[in-house]
């Protein structure tokens, strides 16, 4: 049998960088830093290993699930919108409070109960100095006072028309509403004046002769079957005449209301409200007047595509928009309406689409994040992040991010998720059962957060919220548990890959490892070494802690009178013998304790030749 005098010593093996996971490759093959597991470590800026931050429930509301979660500044109000077993809720957040109960958090005047909505998932957002909410059925809009029904505008459909009809085609008829206007020019003669359409509803009309009101079955009468307005003084010669009237074309309101998402965009500024997700219509989107949420023409839209696939989400980047289906995507290059310079009522722009990528779309519904102004959209099992490879602003390549989670994602219906971009912390988060798949594009890294289930997911002032089933979290840095000070621990669990220390030849031996941790109040971290021939369940459990003279801490047991503040190596001396492959596990499940991981040393002896 060889000595191990007469071996080349193995080499060390150093963690300095933590660099998340990768499934890509085997675990004997992982870098050194790669984790096959990383639950609830998240990876810092510096590629330090730090536990997550916990959530603790923010407004309680009960069973079922919060619809959305939206924030807005508007009146001077800062508030946080939600939507939850069909009302809507106005927390005012200059309010400082620690009730979470909605009951008494309406009797202590935090929230107020603005209205009522559909109990569906709900896009909420803001457009033009008001705020809309759409979830398929209910198309609302709230000014900081006021919450309703969209206030439809009404058309001008067409100008300066002689009493017999016709005029200059100016507007679209508005689909939100039967409503439309007419305007003529009297003659001093005629008193009877042709609408545009005949067979008009039961409305009274609104009709004004030089701007003076005029009254129905007093200044005039109508003929609604025929269309007419007889009026009982004919209208002056180079009088302006204006009527509206009232014909409800049935389904046509639904062609907006049944649609679930929205986003602004437009040529230069957002100054269009496109909407789609309408089930009846899920190859099509429309869009409204400019900087009109309550205008859509009726020959405003545009069909992508066949209808086998439905749209999935829109998303803008550079001057373009992208169009996303389930099965391909489309791009949009806004184009000047040839009939505008005759018609000036109608749209300025048009919006025709040409192929992008046939074979990579979209699964997730209204789920596509601009991250650093790129798109990343999910199809089949992966990410694809959308990029322009030539700097070419009408070119983009799809690329796959996500090998490094090909394991986890290969079994999820990524249809269902939830996404996120946390641009303060540089994380793409993926939320599907109960787990959040984290991308940090800042360093290029994978890890996992577990216990997070959302339906929405937000940023307020740096801050992450998330609405659940029956309430609303917040994370923060300074809770230590999840639910509640003291509540469900947060167990993070990092498993590296095996290790041979470059001598797969030989069996080794080791007695001395060197971890590194920042202090903290409160702080512990478990190791486990597994090796090729002892499991993780026989294997000890070596323990490395770390509590400061802290009173908001107070356990005159664990107190350990330290006040160093500086980084705190630390030798665990644990005996580790004939393995030729070994994998580190570090664990802390608590509630009460921070944790970041600075770095690891290992150090092994060469004990003979492997078998």
């Amino acid at each position: 049998m060889a000595r191990a005098s007469f071996q080349k010593p193995p080499k060390p093996i150093e963690i300095s960088k933590f660099l998340g996971i990768n499934e890509a490759v085997g675990e004997t093959e992982l870098e050194v830093g790669e984790a096959l597991v990383c639950d609830n470590f998240r990876i810092t800026k510096d590629y330090k290993a730090q536990k997550r931050p916990g959530h603790h429930k923010f407004i309680n509301f009960g069973a079922g699930n919060v619809q959305a979660v939206a924030y807005f500044t508007i009146e001077g109000k800062d508030i946080l919108l939600t939507c939850w077993n069909g009302q809507v809720y106005e927390y005012d957040m200059s309010i400082d409070t620690d009730t979470i109960e909605i009951a008494d958090l309406i009797t202590e005047g935090t929230v107020t109960i603005i209205g009522s909505i559909t109990d569906f998932k709900t896009s909420i957002f803001w457009f033009d100095s008001k705020i809309y909410f759409l979830n398929g059925v209910d198309y609302k809009e709230y000014d900081g006072t006021t919450y309703q029904d969209v206030d439809p505008y009404i058309p001008t459909i067409a100008l300066n028309a002689p009493p017999a009809g016709g005029g200059t085609l100016f507007e679209e008829i508005n689909l939100l509403t039967g409503k439309k206007i007419q305007t003529f020019v009297g003659d001093n003669a005629s008193t009877l004046y042709q609408l545009a359409e005949t067979d008009i509803d039961a409305d009274l009309l609104v009709v004004t002769v030089g701007g003076a009101s005029q009254t129905e079955g007093v200044d005039f009468t109508v003929n609604r079957p025929l269309g007419q307005v007889t009026f009982t003084v004919a209208p002056g010669n180079e009088v302006e005449v204006s009527i509206q009237w009232t014909k409800v074309v049935a389904g046509n309101a639904n062609l907006v209301k049944n649609n679930k998402y929205a986003i602004a965009y437009g040529v230069q500024n957002d100054t269009n409200l496109f909407i789609w997700g309408n089930s009846d219509e899920k190859n099509i989107f429309r869009f409204s007047g400019i900087l009109r949420a309550n205008y859509f023409a009726v020959n405003s839209f545009v069909a992508v595509g066949t209808d086998e696939f439905a749209i999935t989400d829109l998303e803008p980047q550079y001057q373009s928009l992208l169009v996303f289906k389930k099965n391909e995507t489309k791009i949009v290059n806004p184009e000047f309406n040839p009939n505008f310079a005759q018609n000036p009522g109608l749209n300025r722009f048009i919006y025709p689409y040409r192929d992008l990528n046939n074979a990579v779309g979209n699964l997730a519904p209204n789920q596509v994040r601009l991250i650093e102004n790129n798109p990343l959209s999910l199809d089949g099992f992966s990410m694809w992040r959308w990029s322009s490879a030539t700097g070419v602003e009408d070119e983009r390549n799809a690329k796959i991010v996500s090998d490094r989670l090909k394991l986890s994602l290969q079994i999820l219906d990524l249809s269902q998720a939830v996404t996120f971009d946390n641009q303060n912390d540089k994380e793409y988060w993926l939320n599907i059962a109960g787990v959040v798949y984290v991308w940090n594009y800042g360093n290029d890294t994978f890890y996992r957060y577990t216990n997070i289930t959302a339906t929405e997911i937000i940023d307020i002032e740096g801050q992450v919220y998330f609405a659940g089933n029956g309430n609303v979290s917040r994370f923060d840095r300074e809770f230590l548990a999840d639910g509640e000070v003291l509540g469900d621990t947060i167990p993070c669990r990092m498993a590296t890959g095996f290790y041979d220390f470059d001598s797969l030849e030989y069996r080794k031996f080791m007695t001395n490892q060197w971890v590194s941790i920042k202090p903290h109040p409160r702080t512990e971290l478990d190791i486990k070494f597994v090796t090729d021939i002892k499991n993780e369940e026989d294997s000890k459990t070596f323990t490395v802690r770390y509590v400061l003279m802290d009173f908001d801490n107070v356990d005159f047991n664990d107190w350990s009178f330290l006040t160093n503040l500086n980084p705190q190596p630390q030798r665990l001396r644990g005996k580790i013998k004939k393995f030729t492959y070994l994998q580190v596990i570090f664990e802390n499940d608590t509630n009460n304790e921070e944790l970041t991981i600075l770095k690891l040393l290992l150090q092994a002896q060469s004990q003979g030749y492997s078998r």
